[in-house]
């Protein structure tokens, strides 16, 4: 089976979250009473992935207590941002000190979903694109990026929030890019964004992979309650939790507050 590798962005400050954000990571908020980093995990294990890098910046001490905690087959490497690099700045930080010969899972590791990793993987070695992009139709296009297509399901035309859009097939944030795509980043330093900056470069070479299950940004309390609620019939084999106890208390403070909030 060949080599998989995927990149984790969690870095996001989630301030919409607020205040929950305010002492605790949007990417370890709980859903269902697990963190949402371990149904990446288990995502992550179930695909065959070897090893995957994962970026924090907001209470990155706590993201990396959680990490430091993880002992299943993933090899997890931590990369704290002091300053925030954008998206594909974190792409071009991680990928500058080691050779990227292979296909790289990136998913913004924020969103709920039972997207199968190993199915998308599969996917994407079976068409000659450079990048696959994660799509799923949505009934609130104007708050999404969303893409229009051609009849072999390639990117004509990208879209990112804007108020009349012209497709309902959104974004998921969850892309396999091939080796080149790295390279293109080392040799664009100006490139900063996925979506804004780099996805625009790419139209006409982006194939797009539909994703018929849910998937919801864990971005906002409204959307963190409705995840509580989706009966997600997917078994967690990375069941992480904390080695500090007082970071695990927070936790269960932290999911106490998510219940009363789904119980209002």
């Amino acid at each position: 089976m060949e080599d998989r590798h995927a990149i984790l962005l969690c870095a996001g400050v989630g301030s919409r979250l607020q205040p929950l954000t305010q002492s605790w990571p949007k990417c370890l908020m709980p859903v269902n009473s697990e963190p949402l980093l371990s149904n990446w995990l288990s995502k992550l294990q179930i695909a065959g992935v070897n090893s995957a890098d994962i970026n924090t910046h907001w209470h990155s001490e706590i993201v990396q207590n959680f990490i430091s905690a993880y002992d299943g087959p993933v090899s997890l490497s931590c990369h704290f941002e002091e300053t925030l690099l954008g998206t594909a700045g974190t792409l071009r930080w991680i990928s500058g000190s080691k050779l990227v010969d292979t296909s790289v899972l990136v998913a913004h590791a924020d969103n709920y979903t039972n997207l199968d990793l190993d199915t998308l993987f599969n996917f994407h070695n079976s068409h000659l694109q450079p990048i696959t992009m994660a799509v799923f139709p949505t009934q609130q296009p104007e708050q999404c990026g969303v893409v229009v297509t051609n009849e072999e399901e390639i990117v004509i035309e990208f879209q990112e929030k804007v108020q009349k859009p012209n497709s309902n097939i959104a974004n998921a944030a969850i892309y396999i890019f091939d080796p080149e795509v790295f390279t293109f980043l080392q040799n664009n330093p100006k490139i900063m964004d996925i979506s804004t900056d780099l996805i625009p470069h790419y139209i006409g070479n982006i194939k797009i992979f539909r994703h018929d299950g849910f998937l919801i940004d864990i971005g906002t309390p409204e959307s963190l309650i409705e995840a509580q609620f989706i009966d997600n019939n997917f078994s967690l084999n990375a069941r992480t939790k904390f080695s500090n106890r007082l970071i695990s208390m927070k936790f269960n403070n932290i999911c106490e507050e998510v219940k009363c909030l789904a119980s209002c």
